[in-house]
């Protein structure tokens, strides 16, 4: 999400970004049918056998010791800022956790020139926050202002602490995704304090023009928010593990 210094006329702009969406759509269709097959992977009752609400009874041996796992990372989460929830999870916990669902990520930036400062909304379109069903970080930073709904802010953070324990529980979901070529990384962001985030990134990353050109299109827009664009010369340096680590087999053979 760096800067880039270069000049950024209107139909250069317009060119990139009728591109990226062009990418941004063919690369989250690709991950959504990845998703779809993976998502009995990290399935939390699997796990958590009977600490998970379900209609199948399943005790694994490790049930509790996993539990523990997840309270540990509810409680760093729930009774800090912005949350301020009890620390205390009562089980069974009522979840839902098909389909896995990805939105785009959304930030804040200030935008600056000598003679104006705005912030502005954000969109990484090929960096993909990674949910279970309806539970997005838009609709988590709508019901953060409305402190009356706090049943649902738990509900958010239960989700997200769940979904991080199975993605570290479960390497083998990030390990096909990273081998598909997509990474996954987990990150907090400052308006969700220490809520675990799980992001996937595409093999190709996107750029915020310079200030300048985010200011001046706001303005003509309207609204303050805008949407990095590709970063064209990523296609030729996307690496692939898979022939790499056949060529240091072949290379080390001595043939």
């Amino acid at each position: 999400m760096a800067d880039m210094a270069q000049e950024f006329d209107t139909q250069k702009l317009l060119l990139l970004r009728k591109l990226t969406r062009s990418v941004a759509e063919f690369l989250r269709g690709q991950l959504k049918d990845h998703l779809s097959a993976l998502t009995p992977i990290i399935r939390p009752k699997t796990v958590l056998g009977d600490f998970v609400s379900g209609s199948t009874k399943e005790s694994p041996n490790f049930a509790d010791k996993a539990f523990q796992e997840v309270q540990q990372i509810y409680s760093n989460t729930a009774a800090n800022k912005p949350f301020q929830l009890s620390k205390e999870l009562k089980p069974p916990l009522e979840v839902t956790v098909s389909p896995l669902e990805i939105t785009a990520l959304e930030y804040e930036h200030v935008a600056q020139t000598p003679g104006e400062s705005k912030t502005v909304m954000m969109t990484s379109p090929l960096k993909w926050v990674l949910s279970y069903p309806a539970l997005p970080l838009s609709r988590l930073r709508e019901i953060l202002r409305d402190r009356t709904q706090t049943d649902t802010v738990q509900r958010f953070v239960i989700h997200y602490a769940l979904l991080h324990f199975m993605l570290r529980r479960q390497p083998g979901f990030v390990n096909i995704l990273n081998a598909l070529r997509f990474t996954v990384s987990s990150t907090t962001l400052p308006d969700f304090g220490n809520l675990p985030i799980a992001l996937i990134s595409a093999p190709i990353s996107t750029h915020r023009p310079p200030d300048h050109v985010i200011i001046e299109n706001t303005e003509i827009s309207g609204v303050n928010v805008f949407e990095e664009v590709i970063s064209v010369d990523d296609v030729n340096l996307i690496p692939d593990p898979f022939v790499e680590k056949l060529k240091q087999l072949i290379h080390g053979s001595g043939i």
